[in-house]
Parts: structure tokens; C-alpha cells; sequence
């Protein structure tokens, strides 16, 4: 666990600490909005009470508890126009895919597969491929998700995106 301290509160909320292992969604509605400030008065720290805090309390807790549900390409739902904005791990590749309820595109800041990066020390774990001239897979995007075969340059210090 890894506890969040909340300034000038006294409160502590453990959150979980991610797992690969242990991935899962929660789902609960986010509030609705912020509670009302005392009218006229300027959104500051001074002007926020107890209910703001609870509400901010409330919002980041949701967002710790936000796990993707991992897939891999083969094991990828089939989804519909009302599944729009599930987002999934497709642990393969370690990237985060969103179904937009048409097709599926990388989310939010994963930078997609296809492109080479060079390192001065070799990345660890899923996602990077050592351009050594071997064939390896690439995650690809679109009505379905899919893995491309590509063969790597041979290039020291070189890496692949998957």
C-alpha cells in the first residue's frame, strides 16, 4: 500500500500499489461536480471546506483505483458502439488501447507502436525489441487489433517499439 496525505486534512487513504498480476477496473461514478463556494467568494484554498475535500478525496481515490483490464490480441473482446471508451492492456505489447466504439486507437499518451528508440542501457520488460536483425511482432490498431510481423535492422543500441 501506498499511503496519500491529505495537507492540513489528518487523512490518510492507503491506495493499492499496481500490479500486473492483480488488474482490474473499477467502475464508480465519478461526482457529479464540485461543491458550491460560499457566492462571490474566489475558488482558493482558503474558500475550500470539508465538503470539497471529500469531494477531491472521493475523485482521487477513483482515479488510484483505475486499473485496465489486460488482454492480449488474441484474447481481445468483441466490443460494440455501446462499449465506447473501455480501455484495455494488451499486456503483449504493453501498450493501453481505448475502443472509440468503432475501432480501437492507442489511449491517451501511448505513443503507439512501429518506431525505433535508442537507449543507452536496454529497456526492460514487454513492449521493446532489440534491433539485432531478428523478427518480432508489432501491435497494430484499427476495427481489430492485430500483431505485424517485422524484421529489426541490425543497429547497436538500437530498440523497436512493439
Amino acid at each position: 500500500m501506498i499511503p496519500i496525505f491529505w495537507p492540513g486534512t489528518g487523512v490518510e487513504t492507503p491506495t493499492p500499489t499496481p500490479s500486473l498480476s492483480t488488474l482490474s477496473v473499477t467502475i464508480e461514478p465519478f461526482p457529479s461536480r464540485i461543491p458550491a463556494v460560499q457566492p462571490g467568494m474566489p475558488m482558493s484554498t482558503a474558500a475550500l471546506n470539508q465538503s470539497h475535500i471529500q469531494w477531491f478525496t472521493k475523485l482521487g481515490t477513483q482515479f488510484d483505483n483505475w486499473r485496465p483490464t489486460p488482454i492480449t490480441v488474441d484474447t481481445a473482446p468483441t466490443l460494440t458502439v455501446q462499449d465506447a471508451a473501455a480501455v484495455y492492456l494488451v499486456t503483449t505489447h504493453n501498450h493501453l488501447v481505448q475502443w472509440t466504439g468503432y475501432e480501437w486507437v492507442f489511449y491517451g499518451g501511448d505513443t503507439g507502436s512501429g518506431y525505433y528508440q535508442s537507449f543507452a542501457v536496454a529497456p526492460t520488460g514487454e513492449g521493446w525489441a532489440v534491433c539485432d536483425g531478428s523478427t518480432t511482432t508489432i501491435l497494430t490498431v484499427g476495427a481489430t487489433l492485430g500483431a505485424q510481423s517485422v524484421v529489426t535492422p541490425i543497429t547497436a543500441d538500437l530498440y523497436l517499439r512493439r
